[in-house]
């Protein structure tokens, strides 16, 4: 049941052309909706001669010990996710992970090839939208019987490895000031995240506490090193 619903779901993200890396295997493994679609053919074939012969499959462990593997992966599931959620993934790839450069991250990598486009020109003629660019402009074309309405640079080739790792990042001040680059170009910056508003105040109150102690405590030690350096 569970790989016939896969391969529906997979075959309706590659079909529908919705959707370009499946997320199956998260940021780590990335493959295409269509890969997934073609591996969960094959799995479903291959399963299916598991089903059929189920009779001639013997276990490998006795039924206690197998009972008790199926709760300890159970519980490993569980706990593993519990971890994720409460902490952060034990393999990271995400583009934000700890150790990343976000301004470095926002760069478009050099190796980018940006996409090949023609400008497209929309004009009506007897009621009707044509389309042609400037090299296939026609010959009866006239002000008079050419209405222009609009123009679009049209992708021809798409372009390989052309998307920063990180595209939608952005800090805003309350009045609408744009402080993204302004922050990114300071050495240090300490952010604290509000997951919402009613979020009670002392659940991460004692947490930034010490975060600020500790702040002012190395302003303090670098303030006296300087002290001593002048002196």
């Amino acid at each position: 049941m569970l790989i016939l619903f896969f391969t529906f779901l997979t075959g309706y993200a590659y079909l529908s052309g919705k959707f370009k890396n499946c997320g199956c295997f998260g940021d780590c493994i990335p493959i295409t909706a269509q890969t997934s679609f073609i591996k969960d053919i094959v799995l479903l074939v291959l399963i299916l001669v598991i089903f059929f012969n189920r009779k001639y499959i013997k276990p490998v462990f006795a039924k206690g010990a197998t009972t008790g593997l199926l709760l300890l992966t159970t519980i490993f599931s569980f706990a593993a996710q519990w971890y994720t959620l409460k902490y952060l993934p034990v393999a990271d790839c995400l583009p934000f992970k700890k150790g990343n450069n976000i301004a470095q991250q926002m760069q478009m990598p050099a190796n980018a090839i940006p996409d090949s486009t023609i400008i497209t020109f929309i004009y009506e003629k007897a009621g009707k939208n044509v389309e042609f660019t400037a090299e296939t402009f026609p010959d009866d074309f006239d002000d008079s019987t050419y209405k222009f309405i609009n123009r679009y640079d049209k992708v021809i080739r798409p372009g390989v490895n052309n998307e920063p790792a990180i595209k939608a990042f952005g800090l805003t001040a309350p009045d609408g000031t744009d402080l993204t680059q302004e922050l990114l170009n300071i050495d240090k910056v300490v952010l604290l995240f509000v997951e919402g508003a009613e979020t009670p105040l002392e659940k991460w109150q004692e947490g930034f506490a010490r975060l600020v102690a500790d702040a002012q405590k190395r302003i303090c030690l670098f303030t006296l090193s300087v002290v001593q350096l002048l002196a």
